[in-house]
């Protein structure tokens, strides 16, 4: 998964200015920091080294969330510019799902309407994603940042949720969001009054907004079309969501990629992929992620992995490497995901 470069380059300014000694992490990232720009890419896996790198440096357990809320709109891009010159939130936002693509090859953006509340979900199709606590609470910090300056108001929403761990209450995002915060959901995703998407945006330029939104799709038009990666990765997303349920079957995450059984399996098989050995990887990906950042319990880690107790999920364990759950403890991987497995 690709993200924003100058996400990387923001946090590399700020540390920098403070003096910590970023560049050598950089170096062993193999990330040059000339990289570091608007038009650039950079892994999630880099980004999230730089923010916890961030973390151990200066001590402060809400690295991402503290940067994401001193957002600017000059380093915003392209998804910013939209919003400042859009008519309203609503408006915005459906630039935001339209144009997201152009910031990063693995966000999608999906609303849910109610009678009187409006859903904001982001899936993102890195299953690693969740075990940075700073990745997801930076980019929503940036995303109601940008809101509150581009509707020159203090709004926030009913409820925020997160897919990674946080105890709870939690204050500090509270203090941020000022609204409920919610830690170990099955996505991330935020929950706002219908009337917030009625509010007007006093910069809205129609004229600049197509304009933008013409350059927007010649954006679109050159990032490279779906792959069979790229389906695997769409596949892998579906499956993080239904894991905890303990009931992953072809039939439900065909269902909601909105394609028949037949279909999924003929494209996962282009890929040299089957969907057993795909779940059957995720969930040792997972459990690695999970084990190594000490953050959740063995008994947690099996329900999110939706194994129906700790004894199954430890005999899982045990048949992909050959030790038990609690020795893989600190046995630390580089981030990313390894080669996918053939069938």
């Amino acid at each position: 998964m690709q993200v924003d470069a100058e996400w990387a380059g923001g946090l590399v300014d700020w540390l920098d200015h403070h003096r910590y000694p970023v560049r050598r992490s950089l170096e062993s990232m193999h990330v040059t920091r000339n990289r570091l720009v608007y038009g650039e890419k950079i892994s999630a896996q880099s980004l999230a080294a730089i923010m916890e790198f961030g973390e151990a440096s200066t001590g402060d357990r809400y690295f991402g969330l503290h940067r994401g809320s001193e957002f600017r709109l000059e380093r915003g891009g392209l998804l910013a510019y939209l919003g400042v010159c859009s008519e309203t939130v609503e408006d915005a936002l459906n630039n935001l799902k339209r144009y997201v693509a152009t910031s990063s090859n693995g966000f999608a953006i999906h609303f849910e309407r109610g009678e009187t509340v409006f859903r904001l979900m982001l899936r993102v199709s890195d299953p690693l994603w969740s075990s940075c606590n700073h990745l997801s609470e930076f980019v929503f910090a940036r995303f109601l940042k940008c809101l509150r300056l581009i509707t020159n108001s203090e709004m926030h929403p009913m409820e925020v949720q997160f897919a990674h761990a946080r105890k709870e209450p939690d204050s500090e995002c509270q203090r941020f969001f000022r609204c409920k915060v919610r830690f170990s959901r099955n996505i991330d995703a935020t929950e706002w009054t219908q009337s917030v998407l009625e509010m007007r945006i006093p910069t809205s330029d129609a004229r600049l907004n197509l304009l933008l939104r013409k350059y927007g799709d010649l954006l679109l038009q050159q990032i490279k079309p779906e792959t069979d990666e790229s389906f695997a990765d769409e596949v892998t997303a579906a499956v993080t969501r239904l894991l905890s349920s303990g009931n992953v079957s072809v039939r439900k995450v065909a269902r909601s990629l909105n394609m028949s059984e037949r279909t999924m399996q003929r494209r996962l098989e282009q890929a040299g992929l089957s969907f057993n050995g795909l779940v059957r990887q995720l969930r040792h990906e997972l459990a690695d992620a999970w084990l190594q950042t000490g953050k959740f319990d063995i008994k947690h880690i099996s329900y999110l992995l939706g194994y129906s107790d700790v004894s199954a999920f430890s005999r899982a364990y045990r048949r992909w490497t050959g030790r038990s759950p609690s020795r893989g403890r600190g046995k630390r991987e580089p981030r990313g995901l390894p080669a996918r497995t053939p069938r």
